[in-house]
């Protein structure tokens, strides 16, 4: 004969497990943000430089979409390659007319 066996066994039980998950995601999180937390500190020169010249790219993107619309514009692209410091622009006409001009910087 069998025994009747309570489950989940003894120390654990379901809202201690529930509870122990917690704290594990809890500390994996903190652990991941002290992480970025220090990566942030060692590389912040770099990074605010990296995040202005992003800005400074967009803003430049933005400007030349606004100036090469037209009526007869299709779709305009503008695509930023900071990594080569390189701006690419696709101007696609109505007319099926595409037009594709690089810039490096």
């Amino acid at each position: 004969m069998k025994e009747s066996v309570d489950w989940p066994p003894f120390p654990f039980t379901h809202s201690s497990r529930t509870e122990l998950q917690k704290n594990t995601r809890r500390r994996k999180k903190t652990k991941m943000m002290l992480a970025i937390c220090q990566w942030m500190s060692v590389f912040d020169k770099d990074l605010k430089i990296k995040t202005e010249k992003v800005i400074m790219a967009k803003e430049l993107a933005m400007k030349t979409i606004k100036e090469l619309k037209t009526k007869d514009t299709k779709s305009l692209s503008v695509k930023v390659d900071m990594s080569k410091n390189k701006v690419k622009i696709t101007h696609v006409l109505q007319n099926s007319v595409e037009e594709e001009e690089e810039v490096t910087n």
